[in-house]
C-alpha cells in the first residue's frame, strides 16, 4: 500500500478519520503522530480572537522605519 496521509481526531479512545478512508476492516497500519502544521480554526470567534491577538502583537512591537521624501517618490516605489 502507498503512503496515505489521513487527518484524524482523537476521541479519547480511538483515532477518528475526518473523511472516509479506503481500508478493509481489520487491516493493520502504523500510525505516526504529527501535530497539525496549521491548526484548523473552527469558529468565527476563534478567527476573530487570533486576528485581535495578531494586531496586539503588531501594536506592541512596531517597526521603526523612516523613509525620506525621495524614497517615497513614485519613481522609486514603482521603478519607473
Amino acid at each position: 500500500m502507498a503512503t496515505l496521509v489521513v487527518e484524524a481526531e482523537f476521541d479519547g479512545q480511538r483515532f477518528v478519520p475526518r473523511e472516509p478512508v479506503r481500508l478493509a476492516a481489520g487491516e493493520r497500519v502504523t500510525l505516526i503522530l504529527l501535530p497539525q502544521a496549521h491548526p484548523v480554526m473552527r469558529s468565527r470567534e476563534e478567527r476573530l480572537l487570533r486576528y485581535q491577538q495578531m494586531l496586539e502583537r503588531f501594536r506592541n512591537n512596531p517597526v521603526q522605519v523612516a523613509l525620506t521624501d525621495e524614497q517615497l517618490r513614485r519613481e522609486h516605489l514603482y521603478d519607473e
